[in-house]
């Protein structure tokens, strides 16, 4: 009977940790448009995240393109219960910032009521009214 208790524990502490991950990995997008001087929407910058796991931390390229952006940065991520923090590695490209130090927080993806809640780090949206945590990166199909 121990035994079986046992095996039933560690298939659900399995089970859980493997639902966690994939729901953490795949293509994640975020895009902040405004009007430009004519007053139309036409500046706009897309955030990705693409995110696969690599053993017991989690492989992510960060890209922002758009309207005088252009970045990609290479994280990490650590997972913890319901949230992933994405910490700097290095910069591939990056063509208007500053120096960064590696396992600087970019940012925390976490879950909230079955929503994925954004707290920006040092990598920050453009338009103000973004800057507070929200609901902004949507998981890719």
């Amino acid at each position: 009977m121990k035994q079986l208790v046992f095996f039933l524990t560690f298939t659900l502490i399995v089970a859980a940790a493997w639902c966690t991950e994939k729901e953490w990995n795949g293509k994640w997008e975020f895009t902040e448009c405004w009007p430009d001087t004519s007053g139309e929407v036409h500046d706009c910058i897309t955030y990705t995240l693409d995110i696969q796991s690599a053993g017991t931390e989690y492989k992510i390229d960060v890209n922002a393109v758009g309207f005088q952006t252009m970045k990609h940065i290479e994280a990490v991520g650590h997972a913890k219960k319901d949230e992933l923090e994405v910490a700097f590695v290095k910069t591939v490209e990056d063509l208007y910032s500053g120096k960064r130090e590696v396992g600087e927080r970019l940012l925390t993806l976490r879950k909230v009521k079955g929503k994925i809640v954004t707290e920006w780090g040092t990598l920050i949206p453009t338009l103000e009214e973004n800057l507070k945590p929200g609901i902004y990166f949507a998981k890719q199909k």
